[in-house]
C-alpha cells in the first residue's frame, strides 16, 4: 500500500471514530433530555394537582414571634387547654400565641384562607420555576406574565372600587338635591326662592350624608362650599346679630332665654339648633340641642348667666364666630367621641 493509501484509509478511520463519538453524544443527550422531558411533565403534573388543606395551627411568622419572646427573656409554655403558647417574663407580662386558621399549599403553610387567584399565582410561579431548569426564557415570560397580570388586577380592583364610590356619592348627592328642593316647597305646592341660610343648611346636611357613608373626599371637597357659605353669612349678618345679642342680654337679666335661642339658632351655622334653656341649681344653664336631623345632641351647660354673656360679647367678632361654630359643626359628625373638646368659649362644658 502506498503512503497516500495508507494515509487515507487511516483518516477514514479516524473520522468514523469521531462520528462514533458524536452520534453517541447525541444519543446520550437524547436519553438525558427524554429523561428531563418526562421529570419535568410529572414535576408540572404534581404542581397542577396540587390541593390547599385548610386547618388550625401556627405560622412560621407566629414561630419567629415565639423566638423572639423567648430571646427577650420571656419563659414560653403551652397552655393545653387554651392550645396555646403562652410567654411570661419576670416583670409579669403575659403574650398569648394562639392557633389560627391556616392554609397548607405546595410545601408553604399561610395565616387564613387561600383564594383561588393566590392559588393560581402560587401555581405559576411553581411552573415557572421548573420550566426554567430547561428553558430559562420561557421562565422568564411566565414571570412577566404573572406581574402584568398582578397589576392589571390590582387595577381593576382600584377602578371598580372608585366606580362603586362615584355611584354611591352621587346616590347620596342626588337624595339630598331632592331633600333640598322639596324644602323649598310650602303647604300650598309653591316653591320658593333659596336663601343663603337654605343654602348652607343643604351643604352641612350633604356633608353629613357623605360623612356617615365613609366618603369622607368627597365631604371634605362639600366642607370648602360651607366654609366659603359661613364665611359670608357671618359677615353679612354682622349688624342683625348684633341688635339680636343686645335683645338677648336684655333677657338674660330677667331670665327670659327665649332671645338667646333664637340667636343662637338664627345666626350660628353649627349644625346644631338649641331646643331648650333651663336653670339649674345654683344659676347654671344647661341648653338642650337637637342635631341636623331633630335628633336630641348632648346638651350644653354654662356655669352661670355670667358665661353666658361671655358668649354673647365672643359672638361680636365675626372671626370668632366662624372658628366657634366651624369647631361644633366638625364635632357633629362624630357624636360618638364625647372625648374631643367642646370648643365652646369660657369654659363651657357638656
Amino acid at each position: 500500500m502506498s503512503l497516500g493509501n495508507g494515509f487515507g484509509a487511516g483518516l477514514g478511520q479516524g473520522m468514523q471514530f469521531v462520528r462514533g463519538i458524536a452520534d453517541a453524544y447525541r444519543t446520550g443527550q437524547q436519553m438525558n433530555d427524554a429523561r428531563d422531558q418526562a421529570a419535568q411533565k410529572e414535576a408540572l403534573k404534581g404542581i397542577a394537582s396540587a390541593t390547599a388543606v385548610e386547618s388550625t395551627g401556627y405560622t412560621a411568622d407566629q414561630g419567629k414571634e415565639l423566638e423572639g419572646l423567648a430571646a427577650n427573656g420571656y419563659k414560653i409554655d403551652f397552655d393545653g387547654a387554651q392550645k396555646a403558647y403562652v410567654a411570661r417574663n419576670d416583670a409579669g407580662d403575659t403574650k398569648t400565641i394562639a392557633m389560627q386558621g391556616v392554609t397548607d399549599f405546595m410545601g408553604e403553610r399561610s395565616a387564613g384562607s387561600m383564594s383561588r387567584e393566590q392559588q393560581d399565582s402560587t401555581r405559576m410561579l411553581a411552573m415557572a420555576d421548573v420550566i426554567g431548569r430547561t428553558d430559562p426564557e420561557r421562565s422568564l415570560q411566565m414571570r412577566q406574565q404573572l406581574t402584568l397580570g398582578a397589576h392589571d388586577v390590582k387595577r381593576q380592583a382600584r377602578e371598580m372600587k372608585q366606580w362603586q364610590q362615584d355611584d354611591e356619592v352621587g346616590r347620596i348627592e342626588g337624595e339630598q338635591r331632592k331633600q333640598f328642593q322639596a324644602s323649598l316647597i310650602d303647604q300650598s305646592g309653591k316653591s320658593r326662592e333659596a336663601t343663603m341660610d337654605d343654602h348652607l343648611a343643604h351643604s352641612q346636611r350633604r356633608i353629613a350624608a357623605l360623612t356617615q357613608a365613609g366618603h369622607l373626599k368627597a365631604a371634605d371637597q362639600a366642607t370648602q362650599d360651607l366654609m366659603a357659605q359661613s364665611h359670608i353669612k357671618i359677615q353679612m349678618d354682622t349688624k342683625t346679630r348684633q341688635e339680636a345679642s343686645d335683645k338677648a342680654a336684655a333677657g338674660l337679666a330677667v331670665g327670659d332665654y327665649a332671645p338667646l335661642m333664637e340667636l343662637y339658632n338664627r345666626y350660628v351655622p353649627s349644625g346644631y339648633k338649641i331646643s331648650g334653656i333651663e336653670a339649674g341649681q345654683g344659676g347654671a344653664l344647661q341648653i338642650k340641642r337637637t342635631d341636623l336631623n331633630g335628633r336630641e345632641a348632648a346638651p350644653v351647660t354654662l356655669k352661670d348667666s355670667g358665661e353666658a354673656l361671655g358668649l354673647l360679647k365672643s359672638m361680636a367678632s365675626p372671626a370668632a364666630l366662624y372658628q366657634y361654630s366651624q369647631g361644633e359643626f366638625q364635632r357633629s359628625l362624630r357624636p360618638s367621641r364625647e372625648t374631643v373638646p367642646s370648643g365652646l368659649p369660657y369654659g363651657a362644658s357638656r
